[in-house]
């Protein structure tokens, strides 16, 4: 079999298919968890909540009062 029919078939595409299989084995092992979709906002993750948003839901609900809300507030900050 002669060198040239490796190209003109379609053999050259295990390499390459052999490459992608192992760059995605090698980002899935080492960036677990390290990808986010582009759409989440970067800086503080969104499914971390400042403890100033979560005062402000829990004054919003109507479980603190005006007063509790101003105490804890300036203890916050």
């Amino acid at each position: 079999m002669p060198y040239d029919y490796f190209w003109r078939g379609c053999m050259w595409i295990f390499p390459l298919l052999g490459l992608f299989i192992f760059l995605v084995v090698m980002i899935a092992v080492f960036c677990r968890g390290c990808f986010r979709p582009l759409w989440h906002s970067s800086g503080v993750h969104s499914h971390e909540e400042s403890a100033l948003e979560i005062l402000k839901k829990r004054y919003a609900k109507g479980e603190l009062s005006k007063e509790q809300f101003e105490q804890m507030k300036m203890d916050i900050l």
